[in-house]
Protein backbone atom coordinates (compact mmCIF):
# COMPACT_ATOMS: atom_id res chain seq x y z
CA UNK A 1 0.00 0.00 0.00
CA UNK A 2 2.82 2.62 0.78
CA UNK A 3 4.60 1.63 -2.40
CA UNK A 4 1.59 2.47 -4.29
CA UNK A 5 1.38 5.99 -2.29
CA UNK A 6 4.76 6.76 -3.76
CA UNK A 7 3.86 5.71 -6.84
CA UNK A 8 1.16 8.35 -6.86
CA UNK A 9 3.17 11.45 -6.14
CA UNK A 10 5.31 10.47 -8.77
CA UNK A 11 2.09 10.47 -10.95
CA UNK A 12 1.57 13.84 -9.88
CA UNK A 13 4.44 14.81 -10.34
CA UNK A 14 4.67 13.29 -14.10
CA UNK A 15 1.23 15.05 -15.06
CA UNK A 16 2.18 18.62 -13.45
CA UNK A 17 6.01 19.46 -14.73
CA UNK A 18 6.17 16.22 -17.40
CA UNK A 19 4.68 17.48 -20.47
CA UNK A 20 7.64 20.65 -19.59
CA UNK A 21 10.35 17.66 -20.69
CA UNK A 22 8.98 18.15 -24.41
CA UNK A 23 8.06 20.53 -27.15
CA UNK A 24 5.24 22.13 -27.74
CA UNK A 25 5.00 20.78 -30.97
CA UNK A 26 5.67 17.03 -29.92
CA UNK A 27 2.83 14.53 -28.85
CA UNK A 28 4.87 12.68 -26.41
CA UNK A 29 3.97 16.45 -24.44
CA UNK A 30 0.30 14.97 -24.60
CA UNK A 31 1.06 11.81 -23.65
CA UNK A 32 3.08 12.66 -20.80
CA UNK A 33 0.58 14.72 -19.28
CA UNK A 34 -2.36 12.12 -20.19
CA UNK A 35 -0.02 9.08 -18.23
CA UNK A 36 0.75 11.02 -15.01
CA UNK A 37 -3.10 11.95 -14.90
CA UNK A 38 -3.96 7.81 -15.31
CA UNK A 39 -1.23 7.05 -12.79
CA UNK A 40 -2.75 9.56 -10.51
CA UNK A 41 -6.11 7.80 -10.79
CA UNK A 42 -4.71 4.70 -10.30
CA UNK A 43 -2.63 5.19 -7.40
CA UNK A 44 -4.80 7.59 -5.35
CA UNK A 45 -6.66 5.19 -3.21
CA UNK A 46 -3.29 3.72 -2.18
CA UNK A 47 -2.41 6.95 -0.97
CA UNK A 48 -5.80 8.28 0.21
CA UNK A 49 -5.98 4.95 2.42
CA UNK A 50 -2.05 5.49 3.75
CA UNK A 51 -2.51 8.96 4.63
CA UNK A 52 -6.21 7.98 6.40
CA UNK A 53 -4.19 5.07 8.47
CA UNK A 54 -1.80 7.90 9.63
CA UNK A 55 -4.14 10.04 10.43
CA UNK A 56 -6.19 7.41 12.65
CA UNK A 57 -2.93 6.93 14.60
CA UNK A 58 -2.70 10.20 15.20
CA UNK A 59 -6.21 10.71 15.84
CA UNK A 60 -6.29 7.62 18.15
CA UNK A 61 -2.73 8.77 20.32
CA UNK A 62 -4.53 12.39 21.19
CA UNK A 63 -7.93 10.40 22.24
CA UNK A 64 -5.32 8.85 24.36
CA UNK A 65 -3.67 11.55 25.97
CA UNK A 66 -6.27 13.74 26.67
CA UNK A 67 -9.21 10.94 27.53
CA UNK A 68 -11.09 11.59 24.72
CA UNK A 69 -13.18 8.56 24.36
CA UNK A 70 -14.85 9.30 21.04
CA UNK A 71 -11.31 10.50 19.65
CA UNK A 72 -9.54 7.55 20.03
CA UNK A 73 -12.22 4.87 18.96
CA UNK A 74 -12.84 6.69 15.90
CA UNK A 75 -8.85 6.78 16.06
CA UNK A 76 -8.83 3.21 15.80
CA UNK A 77 -11.71 2.73 13.25
CA UNK A 78 -9.70 4.90 10.80
CA UNK A 79 -6.28 3.05 11.50
CA UNK A 80 -8.16 -0.20 11.40
CA UNK A 81 -10.44 0.12 8.08
CA UNK A 82 -9.10 3.05 6.04
CA UNK A 83 -11.02 1.43 2.86
CA UNK A 84 -14.60 3.67 3.98
CA UNK A 85 -12.49 6.65 3.69
CA UNK A 86 -10.73 5.91 0.90
CA UNK A 87 -12.97 4.92 -1.36
CA UNK A 88 -15.21 8.29 -0.63
CA UNK A 89 -12.55 10.81 -1.11
CA UNK A 90 -11.01 8.91 -3.50
CA UNK A 91 -14.74 8.90 -5.74
CA UNK A 92 -15.04 12.50 -5.39
CA UNK A 93 -11.02 13.15 -5.99
CA UNK A 94 -11.82 11.52 -9.54
CA UNK A 95 -14.75 13.19 -10.02
CA UNK A 96 -13.03 16.49 -9.59
CA UNK A 97 -10.05 15.15 -11.51
CA UNK A 98 -12.11 14.48 -14.98
CA UNK A 99 -14.34 17.93 -14.41
CA UNK A 100 -11.22 19.68 -14.04
CA UNK A 101 -9.62 18.56 -17.26
CA UNK A 102 -12.67 18.70 -19.30
CA UNK A 103 -12.64 22.68 -18.11
CA UNK A 104 -8.88 22.55 -19.13
CA UNK A 105 -9.59 20.87 -22.98
CA UNK A 106 -12.74 23.05 -23.16
CA UNK A 107 -10.99 26.09 -22.30
CA UNK A 108 -7.93 25.58 -24.34
CA UNK A 109 -9.66 24.77 -27.54
CA UNK A 110 -12.23 27.90 -26.57
CA UNK A 111 -8.84 29.54 -26.58
CA UNK A 112 -7.16 28.60 -30.14
CA UNK A 113 -10.62 29.50 -31.75
CA UNK A 114 -10.84 32.98 -30.36
CA UNK A 115 -7.47 33.59 -31.58
CA UNK A 116 -8.14 31.71 -35.16
CA UNK A 117 -11.14 34.18 -35.33
CA UNK A 118 -8.98 36.97 -34.58
CA UNK A 119 -6.37 36.23 -37.13
CA UNK A 120 -9.00 35.75 -39.87
CA UNK A 121 -10.34 39.44 -39.05
CA UNK A 122 -6.80 41.07 -39.35
CA UNK A 123 -5.39 39.62 -42.50
CA UNK A 124 -8.57 38.01 -43.48
CA UNK A 125 -7.30 35.98 -46.84
CA UNK A 126 -4.63 38.08 -47.73
CA UNK A 127 -2.30 35.02 -47.11
CA UNK A 128 -3.70 31.39 -46.97
CA UNK A 129 -1.61 28.00 -46.90
CA UNK A 130 -1.42 25.55 -49.24
CA UNK A 131 -1.56 21.63 -47.33
CA UNK A 132 -1.49 18.68 -50.33
CA UNK A 133 -3.12 16.22 -49.51
CA UNK A 134 -1.31 12.71 -50.59
CA UNK A 135 1.85 12.33 -52.43
CA UNK A 136 2.82 15.20 -54.69
CA UNK A 137 6.02 15.65 -56.97
CA UNK A 138 8.19 18.90 -57.20
CA UNK A 139 6.97 18.84 -61.07
CA UNK A 140 3.03 19.09 -59.75
CA UNK A 141 3.88 21.99 -56.98
CA UNK A 142 5.56 23.58 -59.49
CA UNK A 143 2.43 23.37 -61.66
CA UNK A 144 0.36 25.01 -59.05
CA UNK A 145 2.99 27.98 -58.34
CA UNK A 146 2.68 28.20 -62.20
CA UNK A 147 -1.11 28.44 -62.34
CA UNK A 148 -1.64 30.95 -59.81
CA UNK A 149 -0.85 34.04 -61.28
CA UNK A 150 -0.24 37.07 -58.87
CA UNK A 151 0.94 35.64 -56.91
CA UNK A 152 4.05 34.54 -54.13
CA UNK A 153 4.80 31.46 -52.37
CA UNK A 154 6.80 31.16 -49.20
CA UNK A 155 8.00 27.97 -47.13
CA UNK A 156 8.24 28.23 -43.54
CA UNK A 157 9.61 25.03 -41.56
CA UNK A 158 9.53 24.88 -38.01
CA UNK A 159 12.58 23.83 -35.77
CA UNK A 160 13.86 20.95 -35.73
CA UNK A 161 15.72 19.89 -32.09
CA UNK A 162 17.75 16.59 -33.80
CA UNK A 163 19.52 18.54 -36.58
CA UNK A 164 19.24 21.69 -34.73
CA UNK A 165 17.52 23.67 -37.39
CA UNK A 166 15.43 26.67 -36.30
CA UNK A 167 12.42 28.20 -37.87
CA UNK A 168 13.46 29.10 -41.78
CA UNK A 169 11.67 30.78 -44.10
CA UNK A 170 12.53 29.78 -47.64
CA UNK A 171 10.92 32.07 -50.70
CA UNK A 172 12.38 33.87 -54.02
CA UNK A 173 13.40 37.73 -53.79
CA UNK A 174 9.67 39.07 -55.28
CA UNK A 175 7.99 36.52 -51.98
CA UNK A 176 10.56 38.29 -49.76
CA UNK A 177 10.06 41.80 -50.56
CA UNK A 178 6.04 41.66 -50.59
CA UNK A 179 6.65 40.87 -46.96
CA UNK A 180 8.85 43.39 -46.32
CA UNK A 181 11.86 41.76 -45.78
CA UNK A 182 15.54 41.63 -46.96
CA UNK A 183 16.74 39.84 -50.27
CA UNK A 184 19.78 38.60 -48.88
CA UNK A 185 22.38 36.29 -51.42
CA UNK A 186 22.89 34.48 -47.77
CA UNK A 187 21.28 33.22 -44.93
CA UNK A 188 20.38 35.84 -42.42
CA UNK A 189 18.83 35.64 -39.10
CA UNK A 190 16.22 37.65 -37.63
CA UNK A 191 15.86 38.03 -33.90
CA UNK A 192 12.33 39.94 -33.74
CA UNK A 193 9.15 39.30 -35.21
CA UNK A 194 8.09 40.61 -39.16
CA UNK A 195 6.80 44.14 -39.11
CA UNK A 196 4.32 42.33 -42.10
CA UNK A 197 0.94 41.04 -40.19
CA UNK A 198 0.53 38.41 -42.69
CA UNK A 199 4.04 36.74 -41.48
CA UNK A 200 3.66 37.45 -37.73
CA UNK A 201 0.17 35.04 -38.19
CA UNK A 202 1.82 32.46 -40.07
CA UNK A 203 4.41 32.49 -37.43
CA UNK A 204 2.34 32.68 -34.42
CA UNK A 205 0.32 29.62 -35.46
CA UNK A 206 3.68 27.38 -36.20
CA UNK A 207 4.89 25.63 -33.32
CA UNK A 208 8.20 27.59 -31.74
CA UNK A 209 10.12 27.66 -29.13
CA UNK A 210 13.28 30.16 -30.29
CA UNK A 211 11.72 33.06 -31.86
CA UNK A 212 14.58 33.58 -33.93
CA UNK A 213 14.01 33.22 -37.75
CA UNK A 214 16.45 32.47 -40.43
CA UNK A 215 15.41 33.80 -43.89
CA UNK A 216 17.35 32.08 -46.97
CA UNK A 217 16.87 33.25 -50.39
CA UNK A 218 15.58 30.08 -53.28
CA UNK A 219 14.08 30.16 -56.43
CA UNK A 220 10.51 28.45 -57.34
CA UNK A 221 12.42 25.41 -58.96
CA UNK A 222 14.06 24.66 -55.06
CA UNK A 223 11.21 25.80 -53.51
CA UNK A 224 8.50 23.24 -55.07
CA UNK A 225 11.58 20.74 -53.98
CA UNK A 226 11.26 21.33 -50.60
CA UNK A 227 7.58 21.84 -50.12
CA UNK A 228 6.99 18.34 -52.49
CA UNK A 229 7.80 16.33 -49.34
CA UNK A 230 4.88 15.12 -47.03
CA UNK A 231 5.22 15.12 -43.35
CA UNK A 232 8.11 17.22 -42.98
CA UNK A 233 5.66 19.63 -40.41
CA UNK A 234 6.58 22.52 -43.38
CA UNK A 235 3.89 25.39 -44.00
CA UNK A 236 3.30 25.81 -47.43
CA UNK A 237 1.67 29.80 -47.77
CA UNK A 238 0.53 31.49 -50.82
CA UNK A 239 -0.20 35.88 -50.86
CA UNK A 240 -0.21 38.34 -53.04
CA UNK A 241 2.39 41.30 -53.14
CA UNK A 242 -0.70 44.14 -53.02
CA UNK A 243 -1.72 42.93 -49.94
CA UNK A 244 -5.57 41.93 -51.20
CA UNK A 245 -7.94 38.75 -50.68
CA UNK A 246 -6.79 35.53 -52.71
CA UNK A 247 -9.33 33.63 -54.10
CA UNK A 248 -9.75 30.53 -52.35
CA UNK A 249 -12.14 28.57 -54.84
CA UNK A 250 -10.32 29.46 -57.68
CA UNK A 251 -7.12 28.12 -55.77
CA UNK A 252 -8.82 24.71 -54.94
CA UNK A 253 -9.73 24.20 -57.97
CA UNK A 254 -6.27 24.42 -59.46
CA UNK A 255 -5.17 22.37 -56.58
CA UNK A 256 -7.33 19.73 -57.65
CA UNK A 257 -6.28 20.23 -61.03
CA UNK A 258 -2.47 19.37 -60.52
CA UNK A 259 -2.61 17.42 -57.15
CA UNK A 260 -3.66 13.94 -57.03
CA UNK A 261 -6.06 14.74 -54.18
CA UNK A 262 -6.59 18.32 -54.23
CA UNK A 263 -5.31 20.67 -51.12
CA UNK A 264 -6.27 21.95 -48.35
CA UNK A 265 -6.33 25.89 -48.67
CA UNK A 266 -7.27 27.69 -45.52
CA UNK A 267 -6.13 31.19 -43.34
CA UNK A 268 -3.57 30.59 -40.78
CA UNK A 269 -5.42 28.67 -37.68
CA UNK A 270 -9.27 28.49 -40.08
CA UNK A 271 -9.37 25.06 -39.27
CA UNK A 272 -9.99 25.82 -35.83
CA UNK A 273 -13.21 26.07 -35.70
CA UNK A 274 -16.40 26.24 -37.61
CA UNK A 275 -16.91 29.91 -39.06
CA UNK A 276 -20.58 31.33 -40.16
CA UNK A 277 -20.54 34.39 -42.67
CA UNK A 278 -17.63 36.81 -41.74
CA UNK A 279 -18.78 40.11 -39.86
CA UNK A 280 -17.30 42.43 -42.44
CA UNK A 281 -19.23 40.27 -45.40
CA UNK A 282 -23.20 40.33 -44.05
CA UNK A 283 -25.34 37.75 -46.00
CA UNK A 284 -26.74 39.27 -49.45
CA UNK A 285 -30.41 39.99 -48.70
CA UNK A 286 -32.83 40.68 -51.84
CA UNK A 287 -33.78 43.89 -52.90
CA UNK A 288 -37.47 45.42 -52.28
CA UNK A 289 -38.11 44.81 -55.57
CA UNK A 290 -37.30 41.62 -56.06
CA UNK A 291 -38.99 40.68 -52.82
CA UNK A 292 -42.74 39.65 -54.00
CA UNK A 293 -45.25 40.47 -50.86
CA UNK A 294 -47.19 37.55 -49.66
CA UNK A 295 -50.16 36.97 -51.16
CA UNK A 296 -53.34 37.15 -49.31
CA UNK A 297 -55.68 34.27 -48.45
CA UNK A 298 -58.80 34.27 -50.35
CA UNK A 299 -61.94 32.30 -48.48
CA UNK A 300 -63.41 29.59 -49.55
CA UNK A 301 -66.59 30.80 -50.26
CA UNK A 302 -68.29 27.57 -50.80
CA UNK A 303 -66.92 25.97 -47.17
CA UNK A 304 -67.91 29.39 -45.58
CA UNK A 305 -71.60 28.96 -47.02
CA UNK A 306 -71.87 25.61 -46.54
CA UNK A 307 -70.71 25.96 -42.90
CA UNK A 308 -73.35 28.93 -42.64
CA UNK A 309 -76.26 26.96 -43.68
CA UNK A 310 -75.78 23.66 -41.70
CA UNK A 311 -75.12 26.51 -38.70
CA UNK A 312 -78.35 27.96 -39.74
CA UNK A 313 -80.00 24.34 -39.79
CA UNK A 314 -79.25 23.37 -36.26
CA UNK A 315 -80.58 26.45 -34.50
CA UNK A 316 -83.58 25.39 -36.47
CA UNK A 317 -83.86 22.48 -35.20
CA UNK A 318 -82.56 23.16 -31.46
CA UNK A 319 -85.47 25.76 -31.32
CA UNK A 320 -88.60 24.93 -29.12
CA UNK A 321 -91.60 24.81 -31.06
CA UNK A 322 -95.08 25.93 -30.33
CA UNK A 323 -98.27 24.57 -31.07
CA UNK A 324 -100.59 27.13 -30.14
CA UNK A 325 -101.87 29.65 -27.99
CA UNK A 326 -101.52 27.84 -24.14
CA UNK A 327 -100.35 24.63 -25.61
CA UNK A 328 -96.80 22.84 -23.96
CA UNK A 329 -93.45 23.75 -25.73
CA UNK A 330 -92.49 20.71 -27.88
CA UNK A 331 -88.82 20.18 -29.45
CA UNK A 332 -88.46 18.54 -32.49
CA UNK A 333 -87.41 15.47 -31.27
CA UNK A 334 -90.78 14.89 -30.06
CA UNK A 335 -92.48 16.01 -33.22
CA UNK A 336 -93.96 12.47 -34.93
CA UNK A 337 -94.68 12.57 -38.43
CA UNK A 338 -98.31 11.24 -39.48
Amino acid sequence: MSRLAVLCSIAIILAVRGPDLFGSDTVLRTFTSWAGIAGTILTLPAAIATVTAKAGSLLARQGRTYGLPGTLVAGRRARAHPGGTARLVTGVSIALIVLMQAIAWQGLFGAQTTEARRTLDRIGRSLVTVGARGDVSASAMAAFFAGAPATEAVLLTPPDRDKNEKLTLYGDCAALTALHLPCPAHEVRVDRLPADPRLRELIRWTPHMDPTLLIRRTDDRRLAELAAPDGTGATLAVLRPDGKSLSVPALKRLSHEVFPRGAAIRAPGEGLHHRGPPAHHPVPCRSAALQRAPRPRRPDMGRASHVSSARAEARRMTKPLMTGPGRRRRTPSSVTTS
